[in-house]
């Protein structure tokens, strides 16, 4: 940063080719520098270089965070999670402390439930109540639930269900033509428009001709 004009330079190390820098860059280039000189800031800082360095190759944005993940968990997570070998992360915008590393089989599980609870019926919301309940339970019994117990919570499910479709059925008979048109008359069959041939009559038969009969004049010759 020069003093005289207040304008900062990137300059290389032999002094060459200065890039000038506004006033933002360098704030940036500032942060990034303090951070790769701090010892306790280890990890971050190559998470954050081994970012620049994925999107210096014009990598989309899933494609950058799956890298920097695989990154970070091949290097840094692994003594994170004691089930067994990491294989993805569960974490969200608002649990800015809070990052689950998940095993291949954990991750296919959640991956398999999420595409399931995404189909929006009765399921979904059974499923959240009873896992919500096992994980806020402080008695065993809440905790580690029978499958009598995970059983009975589907009265309730079951009930409502089937008055939702004698509803749904009642519907369908009181108006039969929300669902499919009104009957109409069967279309008539339509005679193909071709030439008939001529029905041909049976010829007549002709009469015999009576011989004439010679006349008076030729008689008398």
């Amino acid at each position: 940063m020069s003093n005289d004009t207040g304008t900062a330079f990137l300059v290389d190390p032999m002094g060459s080719a200065p890039e000038k820098l506004s006033h933002a860059e360098y704030q940036v280039i500032r942060s990034m520098l303090d951070i790769t000189r701090d010892k306790n800031l280890r990890t971050t800082a190559e998470v954050m270089n081994w970012m620049i360095s994925s999107a210096s190759r014009q990598l989309g944005t899933d494609a950058l965070l799956l890298s920097i993940i695989w990154h970070y968990v091949n290097y840094e997570a692994q003594d994170r999670c004691p089930q067994g070998e990491v294989d993805g992360v569960l974490a969200g915008h608002h649990q800015k402390h809070s990052v689950h590393w998940i095993t291949e089989e954990e991750r296919k599980t959640l991956e398999q439930t999420l595409a399931a609870i995404r189909c929006d019926f009765w399921f979904a919301e059974w499923l959240s109540l009873q896992v919500d309940s096992i994980a806020s339970a402080n008695h065993p019994d809440d905790r580690f639930p029978s499958p009598l117990k995970i059983a009975a919570t589907l009265t309730d499910c079951i009930v409502e269900y089937e008055e939702k479709m004698e509803t749904a059925r009642e519907m369908v008979r009181m108006h039969p033509n929300l669902l499919s048109p009104a009957a109409s008359e069967p279309p008539r069959a339509v005679e193909p428009n071709h030439p008939q041939p001529a029905t041909k009559q049976p010829a007549k038969p002709q009469r015999a001709r009576k011989p004439q009969k010679k006349s008076h004049a030729k008689e008398a010759a």
